[in-house]
């Protein structure tokens, strides 16, 4: 656990990855919590995973919203961060 996090931030932090893991099963956690380089009361949690990029921006707009509702709810500065790989869609002429 990052030394500067509580406990609450911490669980908040599993929530985001497991609500948006509910809906993107691909999605698996990754490494530990960091702390943003920009700002120390800013803490990321990471997932990687294989999606398509309409599956990546659906995930981070998931991610988003339930990331300002904390931000709204406990003023807790909170990321999923993904790391993806994009498949290739086909293209159909």
């Amino acid at each position: 656990m990052n030394p500067n996090i509580n406990h609450r931030q911490e669980a908040l932090l599993h929530e985001i990855f497991d609500r948006v893991h509910e809906r993107f099963p691909m999605l698996q956690r990754t490494g530990e919590i960091e702390t943003s380089p920009d700002d120390p009361r800013h803490f990321w949690i990471f997932a990687s995973g294989t999606m398509t990029a309409e599956q990546e921006s659906d995930a981070l707009d998931l991610a988003g919203e339930i990331e300002a509702e904390i931000l709204d709810q406990y003023g807790y500065r909170l990321s999923l961060m993904l790391l993806t790989d994009i498949l290739e869609e086909e293209v159909f002429a």
